[in-house]
C-alpha cells in the first residue's frame, strides 16, 4: 500500500474497491488467460501465437512483431 499511496492513489477508493471484490472477476479472467498462454511473470507479452517473457530489448520485440505480421498477411 505504501506505493499506492507514493503515487497518490486514493486509499479510501482503493481500499473500498479491494474490500468489495468487484473487480474479481476481471483479475481472475486475466490470471486464466495468462495461465493458458503460458505466462509465468512479469513483464510477459505475447503478440499473436509468439510469447515474449521478462524485460527485452526493442529489437527483441520488433523481431517478433515483424514475424507476427508476416505471418498474418494471407
Amino acid at each position: 500500500m505504501q506505493c499506492a499511496t507514493e503515487i497518490g492513489l486514493d486509499m479510501r477508493k482503493l481500499r473500498a474497491a479491494l474490500d468489495s471484490r468487484r473487480h474479481e472477476k476481471r483479475v481472475q479472467a486475466d490470471v486464466d488467460a495468462s495461465d493458458k498462454a503460458g505466462i509465468r511473470g512479469t513483464p510477459g507479452f505475447t503478440v499473436n501465437d509468439y510469447y515474449i517473457s521478462g524485460a527485452q530489448p526493442e529489437h527483441t520485440f520488433d523481431k517478433i512483431i515483424r514475424r507476427a505480421l508476416r505471418e498474418a498477411r494471407p
